[in-house]
């Protein structure tokens, strides 16, 4: 729209004949669209228009026939050319006068009508079809899978050769298992109580029981223990501590859980499934009619028992393995180690949550010594259970599978099972790496005691369906998510990812120097001067150090307790990690309030 004055100036020259034509499509410029090609668009390229020289009327239409005009005369787009009425067709002088304002007005009308279809021209840059960074993103996790092939799940079923390399932790598990099925199936001519004390339960018997006892409800209760006394708490340990503290904590009450089958078999087709667990109170108080016998309770994961049942067999080969069914099924036993090497069978399933990936299992009364009889009686630790969540940043300490073996070696006993005695009996453990001695582990605070537990910040929660949930609501807590803290120095190296290699306090300088030289002795032989070597030592030390873990918890941790650092009571208990591109790498857990959904709440009872 022209403004009030050109619109009076327009109507007051109308009846002007061809003068009033020439100030209309003077006036008819102010209307023309900004030219193309400098439109004001940061983001295409393109600069400001310049400001109008001195004596130009402002809002003029340039002379684009000139030499001196910014119109592109190489502009494709452009159909004025073909647009412009032919000159011949006005012969005479007024003719031409006229025939120059109606071009210039038709030219203008024609620049108007594309800059409004096509708008301006924009700069040519190559839009992507896709956007790298997000596309990597996406494909990091699959080449990490590709990538981790070869490494073997412990928490599924594998041979014990499957491990390449040392695998003594297997070796001990098997020979645990094979010594308690001993005992229990040909127990000793003067002990045949034996025969009912160290029965342990199938991996098809406790599957049953897994989908009998679901969401069953004992009639006993849980104490809440949100801020236990300090002879209750779980006594944690990382890198930094000392000897006696490791001493104080030697057992901290996390055990191993192993599913073992073909225990008859030759070497090399047995299956072995490891996971983690923890035992709480009220196994001897349990009713007759909810368990077996008073033996302690244990919360573990579900899905390690779940994938350690017997794969299902071709319909073709049903029918001749109907004879072999009961003898495997019977080859199978399922049992929990201590921190110290005491072996406990498993008597029952007690409850199972399947929507909450944790069941609820009860060990026998006595435990498996080396001898073949009774231990010591030494109880198992129980832990304390919160019942109210952890709040989002607090800091947790993640029960870790490294803490059952090392470069070292494995830290149970070193027994193997003698078939003749059908017994445990001591053996000479294997000689470790060169370089990898147990003094120079635990010199660089990577062995088994100081690598138990990983600190890691809580993030999130998540309901059942997977979206965000809050502490202090309706919102059901289905799901705890925690990260690794890399930079923590209580974290072992190996979980600090590149953060360099730690010396204990705990050692002085010279017996520092002592273990770097007999760690190394043969590769420093040669060596001309102590300070040559020392520095060569720490070097290789540093070379031989554990990678750090693509992701935390590793495998076999599954079914362990997370601890809260502030309180030290229990308040989640670990299922696994997970890596997505928006979230990054995450340890997945279930917080521990689900754990009182097996026991009656106070003062109400059972509710089934």
């Amino acid at each position: 729209m022209y403004s009030r004055g050109v619109r009076l100036r327009i109507g007051g020259t109308a009846s002007r004949g061809p003068t009033s034509q020439i100030l209309l499509s003077q006036r008819r410029a102010l209307a023309v669209p900004v030219n193309p090609s400098s439109s004001v668009d940061a983001l295409l390229g393109t600069s400001v228009p310049p400001p109008p020289r001195e004596g130009e009327e402002y809002g003029s239409m340039p002379d684009r026939q000139s030499g001196s005009s910014t119109y592109r005369r190489n502009n494709p787009n452009d159909l004025s050319d073909l647009l412009r009425p032919s000159s011949a067709s006005s012969p005479g002088g007024k003719g031409r006068s006229s025939s120059r304002t109606g071009e210039r007005g038709s030219h203008a009308e024609v620049q108007r009508i594309k800059g409004t279809a096509i708008g301006a021209e924009r700069k040519g840059i190559p839009i992507p079809s896709r956007d790298e960074m997000l596309e990597e993103m996406f494909k990091r996790p699959f080449r990490e899978i590709e990538e981790s092939k070869h490494i073997v799940d412990r928490e599924h079923p594998h041979p014990i050769d499957a491990l390449h390399g040392r695998n003594e932790l297997d070796e001990r598990i098997l020979a645990a298992a094979r010594a308690l099925h001993a005992a229990a199936t040909n127990p000793r001519p003067g002990s045949s109580a034996a025969a009912d004390t160290y029965r342990a339960a199938t991996i098809d018997g406790l599957l049953q029981r897994f989908e009998q006892r679901a969401n069953f409800q004992l009639s006993i209760e849980l104490p809440y223990e949100p801020t236990p006394t300090a002879d209750r708490r779980v006594p944690l340990t990382s890198a930094a501590s000392s000897e006696e503290e490791l001493e104080s904590a030697k057992d901290d009450g996390v055990l191993l859980l192993a599913y073992v089958s073909h225990l008859g078999a030759g070497r090399g087709q047995e299956r072995i499934s490891v996971c983690s667990g923890f035992a709480v109170q009220g196994g001897e108080q349990i009713a007759a009619d909810d368990g077996d016998g008073r033996g302690p309770l244990i919360i573990t994961c579900a899905h390690t028992l779940r994938a350690s049942g017997p794969s299902k067999q071709p319909t073709t080969e049903k029918s001749g393995s109907n004879s072999s069914g009961s003898q495997s099924a019977s080859d199978t036993i399922a049992l929990a180690i201590t921190r110290t090497g005491a072996i406990w069978p498993v008597r029952n399933l007690i409850s199972s949550l399947p929507t909450s990936d944790i069941v609820l299992l009860q060990l026998g009364e006595q435990s498996l010594s080396l001898n073949g009889s009774g231990s010591e009686q030494r109880p198992i630790r129980t832990l304390p259970v919160s019942p109210y969540p952890a709040h989002v940043n607090s800091e947790l300490s993640v029960s870790s599978f490294w803490g059952w073996e090392d470069d070292s070696g494995a830290i149970l006993p070193a027994y193997s099972f003698d078939p003749d005695r059908q017994a445990l009996v001591v053996c000479d453990a294997p000689a470790p790496p060169a370089g990898r001695e147990r003094e120079a582990v635990k010199l660089e605070r990577d062995d088994a005691g100081r690598s138990r537990w990983g600190r890691a910040r809580l993030v999130e929660y998540k309901d059942p369906c997977g979206a965000a949930a809050m502490v202090g609501t309706y919102d059901e807590l289905a799901q705890l998510d925690y990260k690794l803290l890399v930079s923590s120095p209580a974290n072992p190296p190996a979980l600090q990812g590149d953060y360099g290699l730690r010396m204990s306090s705990t050692v002085s300088a010279s017996q520092q120097s002592s273990i770097l030289g007999a760690a190394s002795a043969s590769a420093s032989a040669s060596a001309a001067t102590s300070t040559g070597s020392a520095g060569t030592n720490s070097t290789q030390l540093q070379t031989k150090t554990r990678q750090p873990l693509p992701n935390f918890p590793p495998p076999g941790s599954s079914g362990g307790p997370v601890v809260d650092i502030e309180t030290g009571s229990v308040v989640g208990i670990v299922r696994g990690h997970k890596m997505s591109p928006l979230e990054g790498r995450r340890g997945d857990a279930i917080p521990a309030e689900k754990v009182f959904e097996f026991f009656a709440l106070p003062g109400l009872g059972r509710k089934n």
